[in-house]
């Protein structure tokens, strides 16, 4: 396997054969470089890259590692709430003292820059390769091959249907501005530091991010609704207006997938960010002609999880009837609804402060969970880091209390990711489109048996939850996507 970085600028590829400690600069990929397979390409311009290479070639494409992902997966760190804006690759290199501060790259240094490029992939490599290896090469390489692949065909949409959600949602976005300037007095609440002020003026600790924080605290705080609902509305926005600017015409759009978007590994999605449209947003999303959607999703997923790695009877007991129920029972109160149980879920597994005194009494009858919590907690003090049975590991120094929920998440992730690679070795006929938090989307071509391809695809699903999870019975439903 070749190992290469390349750099698209000056309308040119500008590589460097790590195996080889080679430099080149071509016009044109396909015409210019004899690809392999199995070759592998560390890029910041995978959809660039995507593009370029599919004008001029059918053949499959080659390994492609976004470096965004690669180094969340082997830095093992998570941007400081406060600091979130746009990864930023150039910043990061200066900030590792691989780049001087007054570096600008010009014509003349693009071989020096994609250099210290090179040297940065195979530091952080070495600094973690004992924990990550055997996860990146084999999850995450298999897992780009399929994203990467629904990159390059795209997705089709309803263009009327986005211009018409397009309109109803600007609307509606300026609407929750006016209310949030007149009875909150809060001016510009889409910027992100102005949403940090009020959480900390209202006394809101941040629970996993800003967005969940504001959900988690939407039923007490009427402040926090109307911020999430902005947040909400303005991202399904960006994503409708992302879709009529970019290219594919009328029929179909091509979004950026990261196969390690987030630190607990999640697949994401970016212009447009698809995964996170609301269920009412969803009609955009069209299949293929001649084919329906097959849309599988994780009964109490994360719920699940917990119950059986914290091997706790009791919650793997209601699990199989139903956790968020039995919370709603138990809890009383403001848990009235499946949504209200599942923020209260949440809350617990981020290790919030503020837990409703009711919400501490229910969580703390399980004996088990509790021990496994504090087990957890003390494995993260002690070694500084955190993670799964294969990777994703997680420097939680100074952040102790997010442990919890980094393994659930993680194991949640390294569990759906097994489970697409392993349709998509088995079932052809069933083609990934979307990754949708515990849910996939897929569609199935009209000349194929709909439920023999839907039973065999939650068998996989089913098997790799209970393969990891084996305290309870897995639960996988097929349900109406745009429902």
């Amino acid at each position: 396997m070749r190992e290469f970085v390349v750099f698209y600028i000056y309308n040119k590829w500008y590589y460097h054969n790590i195996s080889e400690n080679k430099n080149g600069v071509v016009t044109n990929l396909v015409y210019n470089i004899t690809f392999n397979s199995n070759d592998l390409y560390y890029c910041t311009q995978v959809s660039e890259f995507i593009k370029q290479y599919s004008e001029f070639s059918t053949s499959q494409l080659p390994i492609l590692i976004d470096i965004e992902s690669y180094s969340k997966q082997f830095i093992q760190k998570s941007k400081p709430l406060e600091n979130q804006d746009k990864w930023n690759l150039f910043k990061l290199l200066k900030e590792r003292q691989l780049l001087p501060n007054g570096f600008q790259i010009a014509e003349d240094n693009i071989f020096e820059y994609i250099q210290k490029v090179s040297e940065f992939i195979q530091e952080i490599t070495e600094n973690t390769a004992f924990l990550e290896k055997e996860r990146f090469e084999n999850i995450e390489i298999p897992v780009n091959r399929i994203i990467y692949e629904r990159q390059r065909e795209g997705i089709a949409v309803d263009v009327e249907s986005a211009k018409e959600r397009i309109e109803y949602l600007e609307e509606t976005v300026f609407n929750t501005k006016i209310k949030l300037q007149l009875d909150f007095k809060v001016f510009s609440p889409e910027k992100k530091e102005v949403q940090l002020n009020w959480l900390e003026r209202n006394g809101i600790g941040i629970t996993g991010s800003i967005e969940r924080t504001f959900k988690n605290y939407s039923k007490l705080n009427k402040g926090c609704q109307l911020f999430y609902d902005l947040i909400r509305n303005q991202k399904d926005l960006d994503s409708f207006l992302d879709i009529l600017a970019r290219r594919g015409g009328n029929s179909r759009t091509f979004p950026s997938f990261h196969g390690f978007g987030t630190i607990t590994s999640r697949i994401t999605l970016r212009e447009p960010a698809l995964q996170n449209i609301r269920r009412n947003n969803r009609r955009i999303i069209k299949p293929d002609e001649e084919c329906t959607f097959l849309y599988i999703d994780y009964s109490q997923f994360e719920a699940g999880i917990l119950a059986s790695i914290s091997n706790d009877d009791k919650l793997c007991k209601l699990y199989d009837s139903d956790i968020y129920s039995d919370m709603i029972s138990n809890i009383g109160g403001t848990i009235e609804t499946r949504d209200d149980a599942k923020i209260e879920f949440y809350k617990f597994m981020y290790g919030a402060s503020n837990l409703l005194p009711a919400v501490n009494r229910y969580f703390s009858k399980f004996k088990k969970l509790k021990a496994y919590k504090k087990k957890i907690e003390k494995e993260a003090t002690e070694n500084k880091i955190i993670g799964t049975e294969m990777g994703n590991y997680r420097n939680v120094e100074g952040n102790i209390e997010i442990s919890l929920s980094h393994v659930i998440q993680a194991t949640a992730s390294l569990i759906f990711k097994k489970a697409i690679i392993k349709v998509n070795k088995e079932i052809p006929e069933a083609q990934f489109v979307l990754p949708m938090h515990d849910a996939a989307l897929y569609q199935v071509n009209n000349k194929y048996d709909f439920e023999e391809i839907t039973n065999k695809v939650k068998a996989i699903f089913i098997h790799e939850f209970a393969e990891q999870c084996s305290g309870i019975t897995p639960r996988v439903n097929d349900s109406e996507f745009y429902s």
